[in-house]
């Protein structure tokens, strides 16, 4: 039996803190192939920040999902990915236990951001504040974003597009254009996750009126966008090195096609079969871990930028 501690912890869903901790690293490493300093303790500090985040967000998704009914009418999902944490509808936290949970982590998360942007400038706290907005109403009332098609779209901000932009404002006090176009990969493939977690649980959400996009197209058409979705990310990262926005080596980032092309391979040939989703949930996990380690790795061992702008010095 879990320890109380060790329940709030494993109900944060930790193995998917990896969707917070790349686009972070990503955007660091980023900063310093393009010549940045090295802000390392600024660096950390934000990851800190963004898992504390998405830990609020996994536990407070949880707990409005318990009470819209979507988790308890679930029978269809792929345990871990799909389903939620499920430690209330297995009685090992109360629901007011997780939402408390939800909220530590939501407002140390939110401490940690507001103290970036004293250090760095309050561009950091609209960011942040536009994060915590739309992590917390994804599935509480009244908005309930993710309940009316605007999940995908949050998710692949929250966890793609504006860490990444954060990030690079915390170490340099400026955004840039080429780091836009690098967040798009991130944001595209985070977004894949939660699209092909959403095949088990569409039935369910439709009971319920969670209407992601996979319950408004239908498996079948959800899984031909999808395939769009993963050529669009090799598009972007091809694009980037034909920029020069990113170095050669980041085409080895693009092998995270394999695991996404299984993944959509599945759900297209069999978007209603369970034996399919076992298949492709934890493929679009891989091709998003993949393309993160793989990237990162890039811009870690290539030399600096050439011909890039130098970024300009904190101040």
């Amino acid at each position: 039996m879990l320890a109380k501690a060790e329940r709030y912890f494993f109900a944060a869903r930790p193995a998917f803190f990896t969707a917070s901790l790349v686009p972070v690293a990503l955007a660091g490493a980023y900063v310093r192939w393009r010549g940045g300093v090295d802000l390392t303790g600024l660096w950390v500090l934000t990851a800190l920040g963004l898992v504390l985040l998405h830990a609020a967000a996994n536990l407070l998704n949880d707990y409005f999902d318990h009470l819209s009914g979507a988790d308890e009418v679930n029978t269809m999902f792929v345990s871990p990915f799909t389903g939620g944490a499920r430690f209330i509808q297995r009685g090992l936290l109360l629901p007011e236990e997780v939402l408390f949970a939800g909220l530590l982590c939501l407002a140390t998360g939110s401490a940690v951001g507001l103290y970036l942007a004293t250090l760095r400038g309050w561009l950091i706290l609209g960011l942040g504040a536009f994060g915590v907005a739309t992590l917390f109403f994804y599935t509480a009332p009244p908005l309930r974003l993710g309940y009316r098609g605007l999940g995908e779209l949050i998710i692949g901000l929250d966890f793609g597009v504006l860490p990444m932009l954060g990030t690079e404002y915390v170490l340099t006090r400026h955004v840039s254009l080429p780091m836009v176009w690098v967040s798009v990969p991130v944001a595209l493939l985070i977004i894949g996750v939660l699209w092909v977690n959403e095949f088990p649980d569409a039935e369910a959400d439709g009971l319920v009126g969670k209407r992601h996009l996979v319950v408004i197209l239908g498996r079948r058409a959800a899984a031909r966008v999808l395939v769009g979705l993963y050529v669009l990310v090799l598009v972007f990262t091809a694009g980037g090195v034909m920029l020069g926005w990113l170095p050669p080596a980041a085409l080895m980032a693009m092998a995270a096609g394999l695991p996404a092309a299984q993944a959509a391979q599945a759900l297209a040939a069999r978007p209603d079969d369970p034996s399919a989703w076992r298949v492709a949930c934890p493929r679009g996990v891989a091709a998003h871990g993949l393309y993160g380690l793989l990237m990162f790795l890039a811009l870690v061992v290539s030399p600096t930028a050439p011909g890039l702008a130098s970024l300009p010095p904190p101040s």
